[in-house]
């Protein structure tokens, strides 16, 4: 199978301080895409490898399952990031929020199959209104022949699992150690920019 590969961390507010982190409310996952037909199970393979890294980097965090809190959230919103959305994100007892999104997902059949992912994710500091951390990640699954071709229906899962993991890795520890080099990028504009 192909490997995934990493992006480089886009933007982290040089004031962050992730010791000042209590507690990470991790929103469902925002499906930009109009072709939202296809079946995917994004909170349970996204949020799945968040928890994962949350728990290695020393977080605490709760996972937020009621969809109806990102229904209406469309790219402008996550693009302007306007303080007055950034404050009504997420459980009205939240301070550090995470909202994951998907940027794209797409499979192809020949003989065999392959999947490519997008994930895109944005902390938020709903006291200051503001982002304090922004990042994306890229993942892809293939296999060739008759067993990539059975296979293709996990190709998908397989492609967010990995982006999802891509971009985690980059995520800041709340404890770094000394040898930790902090990534910083003081360009917030647009909501997937940042260099390849």
């Amino acid at each position: 199978m192909r490997c995934a590969t990493v992006r480089a961390q886009l933007y982290q507010d040089n004031s962050f301080d992730p010791k000042s982190v209590d507690k990470i409310f991790v929103l469902p996952v925002v499906y930009l895409r109009l072709e939202k037909e296809k079946k995917l199970n994004l909170d349970k393979w996204v949020h799945k490898r968040i928890m994962r890294y949350l728990k290695q980097k020393k977080y605490n965090f709760e996972l937020v399952t009621d969809r109806s809190i990102v229904t209406n959230i469309t790219e402008e919103d996550i693009s302007k990031a306007n303080p007055g959305w950034i404050g009504k994100l997420g459980p009205s007892n939240s301070r550090w929020v995470m909202l994951p999104i998907l940027q794209y997902c797409a499979t192809k059949l020949t003989f065999g199959s392959t999947a490519n992912a997008e994930i895109y994710a944005v902390l938020y500091d709903k006291r200051n209104t503001s982002v304090v951390w922004r990042d994306k990640a890229i993942g892809r699954m293939g296999e060739g022949g008759l067993m990539g071709m059975a296979l293709s229906s996990v190709m998908a899962e397989g492609a967010i699992s990995k982006a999802t993991a891509n971009l985690m890795k980059n995520f800041p520890d709340k404890f770094p150690s000394k040898k930790t080099k902090k990534t910083e990028n003081a360009s917030t504009e647009g909501i997937f920019g940042g260099g390849e």
